[in-house]
C-alpha cells in the first residue's frame, strides 16, 4: 500500500485475496489466543495503524471480495473505500463466538458502515451474510458473478480515480473511515477489551 501511495501515477488501489477461496478470513485465532497483554497491545495497535493508514490514503481503496470475508478480513474490507463483491462473497464477524471480538477496529467500522443494531445482530450472533444480504445492508455493493468480479474491480477503479485529487481528499476527510486512532479511547478500550 505504502509502494502504491507513494507512487504518484497510482490513482486507486484494489485489495483482494490470492486464490478463490478467500478475500481474508482473518487471524488464526489459536495463535492470537495465545498472545500476552503487552503482544495483544502491540498486534492491535499495528492492526489500527495499517488499516488507518489504508482508510486515510490519498488512493481511494476498493476491496474486490470473494470467497470468505471474516474477521480481521471484514475489518480489512471495512477499511477500503468501497466494497465490491462477487456473488459467492460470504461475510461475517464471527470473533465473540470464539470467546474474542474484533481486535482492529471492525465494531466501530461496521457500525458506522450497516448501523448500529445491525451490526450489534452481526457481531453478537457470528452470522454470515451472502452477498446478496450484504449489499442489502449496505455492506458492500451489488454482487458481480466471480468470473466478471476482476474486470468490475478494474472499471470503478478507473472511476474513481479519474476524480480530482483534492474534491477527494475533502470527501475522505469528511466521511472519515477506518479503526479508531492509536492512543484515543475508542482504542485504549478495544485493546483492555481484548486483554
Amino acid at each position: 500500500m505504502e509502494k502504491a501511495v507513494a507512487d504518484p501515477a497510482a490513482r486507486a488501489l484494489i485489495i483482494t485475496g490470492a486464490g478463490d477461496r478467500a478475500f481474508c478470513s482473518g487471524a488464526d485465532l489459536n495463535i492470537v489466543r495465545e498472545l500476552d497483554g503487552a503482544t495483544i497491545r502491540e498486534w492491535a495497535v499495528a492492526g489500527h495503524r495499517a488499516f488507518g493508514r489504508l482508510a486515510a490514503s490519498r488512493l481511494p481503496s476498493i476491496a474486490a471480495i470473494h470467497g470468505y470475508c471474516l474477521g480481521g478480513g471484514l475489518e480489512l474490507a471495512l477499511s477500503c473505500d468501497l466494497r465490491l463483491a462477487a456473488v459467492e462473497a460470504a461475510f461475517g464477524a464471527p470473533e465473540l463466538q470464539h470467546d474474542w471480538i474484533p481486535g482492529w477496529g471492525g465494531i466501530p467500522m461496521l457500525s458506522r458502515t450497516v448501523g448500529e443494531g445491525r451490526a450489534r445482530d452481526l457481531v453478537m450472533t457470528g452470522e454470515r451474510l451472502g452477498a446478496e444480504d450484504a449489499w442489502r445492508i449496505g455492506l458492500c455493493r451489488e454482487p458481480v458473478p466471480a468470473r466478471d468480479l476482476e474486470s468490475a474491480a478494474l472499471d470503478l477503479a478507473e472511476r474513481v480515480g479519474a476524480l480530482q485529487a483534492v474534491a477527494l481528499g475533502a470527501l475522505k476527510a469528511m466521511l472519515p473511515g477506518g479503526p479508531p486512532e492509536p492512543g484515543s479511547a475508542a482504542s485504549e478500550f478495544e485493546i483492555q477489551a481484548l486483554h
